[in-house]
């Protein structure tokens, strides 16, 4: 063996050696399993304060922490904000992935709907307004399942996962708090219908009873049905037309819970808003809310569907004859 070919050998060991060694060892697995890094990763969620979202389509929405309550501001009118939904935002944000930079040349920004005109821009600070983040969400990537995003500090286009569009371009109804009521059932202590007739119900030893139109005891498993409903309501939507008439002055039904405190809370059914929804509002409540009609139905069970369970005469028979 010659001294050339005992030299390649070597050179070809080494080189097996460090293959190995890269890919085998912590530092080899460490960079094999980095994978691709994130958008923001100064971002921390618990610090955002102020973020302000903006479309040529849905205009400019500022949302506002205050403490641990997130407020919603568009055209000088500020209503309560959807935590949930101010929550996925900034969740989508802090998980941002550089999949793939997909341009760097501002020329093609429109192509990817990550320009003024066409994208979402998002800026997201602190409390004292030093900027956490700074992207425009585009148009959707070639899987449906990806968006194309540009960070605004480095100016460049990114493909990451996820449908971004719909947590960002939301109406003001989708980024305000639609939570109606949120009552503990235990401190229902009446709950009252009208519409063509009155259902008044009441709890007396932790008992429901019915008070009108006739007196009788309630099937307590519906009733309890009923008042959770209640309790939880929300809505679908918002109405904003203040000189629309809703038929707040004839209403359809009328929803009263009386509370352990002496207080009570009145929901006012008016005219309908489609074949499944309703206009409402809470007595002397600014807010007109669209409630889905099913939920009202379940709100104003029928006299019969609040009776208790009777079995059959056949069902006793058949009982009798098993025993």
């Amino acid at each position: 063996m010659n001294f050339k070919r005992v030299l390649l050998f070597a050179v070809v060991f080494i080189s097996l050696a460090a293959i190995y060694f890269f890919m085998e060892t912590s530092v080899g697995k460490r960079n094999k399993n980095e994978g691709p890094k994130l958008l923001f990763p100064e971002l921390k969620i618990e610090k955002a304060a102020l973020i302000k979202v903006k479309s040529t389509e849905k205009g400019e929405f500022i949302l506002t922490k205050l403490k641990d309550i997130w407020r919603v501001e568009q055209n000088s009118q500020t209503y309560t904000a959807s935590t949930d939904a101010v929550k996925k935002l900034l969740n989508e944000v802090a998980k941002m992935k550089i999949e793939t930079v997909s341009s760097k040349n501002p020329k093609n920004f429109a192509a990817f709907e990550v320009n003024k005109e066409k994208g979402i821009e998002t800026t997201i600070l602190d409390s004292k307004n030093n900027s956490l983040a700074a992207l425009v969400v585009g148009k959707s990537g070639p899987d449906l399942f990806s968006t194309y995003v540009r960070n605004r500090a480095l100016n460049n286009v990114i493909l990451t996962t996820g449908m971004l569009k719909t947590d960002f371009g939301k109406d003001l109804s989708d980024w305000r708090d639609k939570t109606i009521y949120n009552l503990k059932a235990c401190d229902i202590t009446e709950y009252m219908v009208t519409d063509n007739k009155t259902t008044h119900l009441k709890i007396d030893n932790g008992i429901w009873q019915s008070v009108k139109p006739e007196l009788f005891e309630l099937n307590q498993k519906t009733v309890k049905e009923t008042i959770n409903k209640f309790t939880d309501l929300e809505a679908a939507g918002f109405a904003y037309d203040n000189n629309t008439d809703y038929g707040f002055n004839k209403p359809q039904k009328i929803i009263t819970v009386a509370l352990a405190d002496k207080n009570s809370q009145t929901l006012i059914v008016g005219k309908d808003k489609n074949a499944f929804q309703y206009f409402a509002k809470k007595k002397n409540g600014a807010n007109i809310y669209i409630i889905e009609k099913h939920l009202i139905n379940m709100l104003c069970p029928s006299l019969e569907s609040l009776k208790p369970e009777t079995k059959s005469p056949d069902s006793n028979k058949i009982n009798e004859s098993v025993k």
